[in-house]
């Protein structure tokens, strides 16, 4: 028994092959339908998931492309089922300090200095992704460099996390 339609209603028996971009089978699909909790296999056209059932259910289905996931689960809807949304945001405020773009311990100096002329006197800046080992100059920024570019501001610039 076919879940879901190919833009109208599902083939029946003796009707025309129905094509398709893609079907996926020899999977373990978690359909979250009671009235049928698991598949082998899906239909895709486009970006939607126009069928859900057995192999023999899309026997008749005719696609430009099968893979076989030699069954591997599916489940429907987790881009990530795990993720850190508020630090997420945060970082969107935050200087991105990574190499490439940034190469040199001036490269570091202007993102801050502008920051520091963007906020109000007091506003913390912060940095995250800075690795003195991929600067050209092979060193962190100095105090004395960080209290020219941001004199009224707090810096704390993040290293980045060993891979």
């Amino acid at each position: 028994m076919l879940v879901g339609t190919y833009g109208g209603a599902p083939p029946s028996e003796g009707s025309h092959s129905v094509q398709v971009d893609l079907v996926l089978e020899n999977a373990n699909v978690i359909t979250v339908d009671e009235a049928m909790p698991t598949a082998t296999a899906i239909a895709v056209t486009g970006d939607r998931i126009v069928a859900v059932g057995d192999r023999s259910d899309l026997a008749d289905v005719t696609a430009r492309r099968r893979v076989d996931l030699g069954g591997a689960t599916v489940v429907p809807g987790f881009d990530d089922a795990h993720n850190h949304m508020a630090l997420f945001g945060e970082a969107l405020t935050q200087l991105d300090l990574s190499t490439p773009p940034v190469h040199t311990v001036g490269d570091v100096m202007d993102l801050v200095a502008e920051r520091a002329a963007e906020l109000p006197a007091g506003t913390w800046i912060v940095g995250f992704g800075h690795d003195d080992n991929k600067l050209a100059e092979r060193r962190h920024p100095r105090l004395d460099e960080l209290d020219r570019v941001a004199p009224n501001h707090p810096v704390m610039l993040q290293h980045r996390r060993a891979t």
